[in-house]
């Protein structure tokens, strides 16, 4: 009697055990299309990557003014749109690569058309950056934790994380630069300005 207890007991079990089985979504083995969260997710980094070109754009045409005549900065923030330009390629480009569909642009447009000084906009590139990293790493948050996508998490690490740190630590140097010079009656922002202009024109 014993025994037969035992045995109904373990069939019992086993029904159960594979009830609960049956009730667990299993996991996707299609590992080359990228999870519709994780797209939504990137579609949001492009615009956040257009919003940063347009405003580094913004200020390229400030430093351009010719009431303001600072070419070097100019050709700096020049480059830095066009570079965060070049992201949001490279963004739709791995969109489209991984079978998701783009959506339409939505681009907050800037709300700054000018800065007192280039230490100013230097300290706003930096706050800038600063979000676009933060944004980064939510999408990376985003693919591991939800997408279980690695090739995606591999991609923001090598084509962006590092690259925003590098950024980041330029900038702040630039900033740091700018602001030791303050006070010189506006010959360090001569020479930095005079600097950049040799480092974009070679």
């Amino acid at each position: 009697m014993h025994r037969i207890l035992i045995i109904v007991f373990l069939i019992i079990a086993l029904v159960l055990v594979t009830t609960e089985s049956q009730d667990i979504p299993s996991p996707s083995l299609d590992h080359y299309r990228m999870e519709e969260i994780c797209a939504e997710k990137l579609n949001q980094q492009i615009n956040k990557e257009l919003e940063a070109s347009l405003i580094y754009l913004h200020m390229a045409g400030h430093f351009r003014r010719n009431d303001v005549a600072k070419e070097g900065f100019a050709k700096f923030f020049d480059a830095s749109s066009k570079e965060e330009a070049e992201h949001a390629r490279k963004f739709i480009e791995y969109i489209t690569k991984r079978g998701g569909s783009l959506q339409s642009f939505n681009v907050q447009m800037p709300t700054t058309n000018s800065w007192q000084t280039p230490l100013d906009a230097f300290n706003h590139a930096i706050s800038l950056e600063k979000e676009v990293l933060a944004s980064i790493h939510e999408v990376h948050l985003k693919a591991e934790q939800e997408c279980k996508d690695a090739h995606l998490m591999d991609f923001l690490e090598s084509e962006f994380m590092t690259e925003q740190v590098d950024s980041i630590d330029e900038l702040t140097r630039l900033a740091a630069k700018l602001k030791s010079m303050e006070g010189s009656n506006g010959v360090g922002e001569y020479l930095m300005d005079r600097e950049m202009l040799k480092r974009y024109e070679a």
